[in-house]
């Protein structure tokens, strides 16, 4: 007998332009809105989107390009964690992903409904 299974994973993103800003100068750059399960890569750094994070109350996380990570922030890992805002929404940055994974995007924050 032949069973065929098949998952349907659909993701959500929407691309807007934001300033990302912390202790240096703020940068107008390339951001989205996205669902957790978006990327489907590992990051550079840090911890992928989850579930979690899509939840009602949980606190917001961001995810920055790898450009951004080496420039701004010097490639430090110990950056995690970190506070940043984009536009006005406080975040906390979870990961660097790679460059090829999220171009043109500067920064991702998780869409909550």
């Amino acid at each position: 007998m032949l069973e065929i299974r098949s998952q349907l994973a659909v993701a959500g993103f929407e691309r807007t332009n934001v300033t990302l800003s912390d202790a240096g100068l703020p940068q107008r750059e390339y951001g989205a809105l996205v669902s957790a399960n978006l990327f489907g890569v590992e990051p550079l750094v840090g911890r992928p989107f989850n579930d979690e994070d899509e939840k009602p109350g949980a606190p917001p996380v961001a995810a920055i390009c790898e450009r951004v990570w080496r420039a701004r922030y010097a490639a430090d890992p110990n950056g995690l964690g970190r506070i940043i805002r984009l536009d006005a929404q406080a975040v906390a940055v979870i990961a660097a992903m790679p460059e090829d994974a999220v171009a043109p995007l500067v920064a991702a924050a998780v869409r909550r409904e």
